[in-house]
Formats: structure tokens, sequence, C-alpha cells
């Protein structure tokens, strides 16, 4: 799977670096690379974001000309897979990566919720838009790029091959960017209505069938950092993971002790 990611993030990289006025203005793209846990699972979790927002700014000083596909996927393996989403680089912690870690801890790590899931469910974490501003602080992306983002995203995904996609962006107007990306990606097949918590506006967007293999469940929900400020994180945690569990249970996926 990692191979195949970094033929593609070769890719983006190298299509990246064509740009016109890129330095100071982009920054690196988002190229990932999942854990041995997510290669490994059974059921596949992936949690997309918006966009990478002063990605890779401070921690490895090359510029454009310099930097490679190995430097980048190997800044995100160390930070996102081995570090969880800390930094020391960082004065706090975002709500995107304490969000990504309550949902990894379900089957993964030292205190595992539910280890009688460990290694049947592994869980990755992604941004719609590979390629963000510089500035940190300074959100979104550049709207002339939304088709060339979309194609990179609907291929990384296709390579990801989920089982649980849930994209952390509402339906409002402020994100039309990246919704108009789900319609590039997938077609306009999504219910933003179908909202299962009216507290917390958890959707689930579209199940999509997948002929002998499981059904594709998508899911929506608004920013993490939405959560945070509302007091309300804990709920959409153990809304999602309700989710979760659900899905494992209602395949009969085997626990540890069975397989």
């Amino acid at each position: 799977m990692n191979k195949k990611l970094r033929q593609l993030n070769q890719e983006i990289l190298t299509w990246a670096k064509n740009l016109p006025k890129k330095e100071g203005k982009y920054a690196k793209p988002y190229l990932i690379k999942v854990s041995s846990e997510y290669i490994r699972a059974s059921i596949k979790v992936l949690i997309v974001a918006k966009e990478t927002n002063g990605w890779e700014t401070k921690p490895i000083e090359k510029g454009w000309d310099e930097i490679t596909v190995d430097d980048l996927m190997e800044h995100y393996d160390n930070f996102v897979n081995k570090e969880w989403g800390y930094s020391e680089h960082d004065n706090h912690r975002s709500a995107v990566w304490e969000f990504v870690e309550s949902i990894r801890t379900i089957s993964e790590g030292s205190n595992k919720l539910y280890p009688q899931y460990s290694g049947i469910l592994g869980t990755a974490a992604t941004n719609i838009a590979l390629l963000g501003y510089y500035e940190e602080g300074m959100p979104g992306c550049d709207e002339s790029m939304k088709k060339e983002l979309a194609y990179f995203s609907k291929r990384q995904i296709e390579i990801l091959n989920p089982d649980i996609i849930l994209f952390t962006f509402a339906h409002i107007e402020k994100n039309k960017n990246y919704t108009d990306m789900l319609d590039l990606i997938f077609g306009n097949i999504f219910d933003f209505n179908n909202i299962l918590n009216s507290k917390t506006k958890f959707t689930l967007l579209a199940t999509l069938e997948r002929g002998v293999k499981r059904p594709l469940l998508i899911f929506n929900s608004y920013h993490p950092i939405y959560y945070r400020r509302k007091g309300i994180i804990s709920e959409l945690v153990e809304q999602f993971t309700s989710e979760i569990i659900h899905y494992i249970e209602q395949i009969n996926v085997p626990n540890v002790s069975q397989l």
C-alpha cells in the first residue's frame, strides 16, 4: 500500500513543484504514509480533514527544489503514525489530532479501549486538499486547483481502500471548495440532511455497495475544533466509535480470541 502511495505522492510533489510562485504561498504537499496497523486491518477507517494549513513549514529546512517525496512521507510517518500528532514545535495540540487519537485508541496503542479489535481495526488520517497555504492560521485551499486536488484525493482514497470514511467539514457555504471536491470525487450522491445526531450534526452521507465487499460507509461531521469550542468533542468521539463498533459487529468480524 505504501509503495502505491509513494508513486502517487511523487506525482503530487512533481505537480506542486511545477506550480508558479509557490514559494511562500503554499505549504509542502501532504504526502501520507499509513501505519502497519492500517495495512493489516480487516476494517479500515479513514478520517479526512480539510487542508494542510501550514504543513511542514518548520521541521524540514529544505526548499522546494531540494525536498523529496521520502522527506515528506517520513515527516508524516513520524508526526502522525509514531508521535500521534504531538510536536515540539506546536504551542498547543490541534483538535484534529486529539480526535484522531481518540479513534485510533479504539484498537491501537498501549491503552486500547477495545483490545479485542486489535489487528482488526486500523485508522488513517488525511486531508481532502493535499496542498494548502503556507501560512499557519490561513485556512483554505486554492479554489483554482479544485479539480487537480480532487483528482489526487480520489486516487489516494482508492489506494487506501477504506471501509468507513469520515469527512470532517460540514456542508456550509464557507466549506464549498471541499464539498465541491466531494462531488468531483464521488459524484453528486450525498444526502447532507441524513443527520443521525441533532446535537453533533453527525451525518450518514451514503452507504455504497461494493459487490462482494462490505459496503463503504461515508459520514460527515463539523471540524473537530467546533466540538472542542462547544465542549462536546466527547459526544463526537462516542458517536463515531459507536458507528465503527456497530459496523464490525454487523459484519461479524471475529475478535482476536476467535482468530
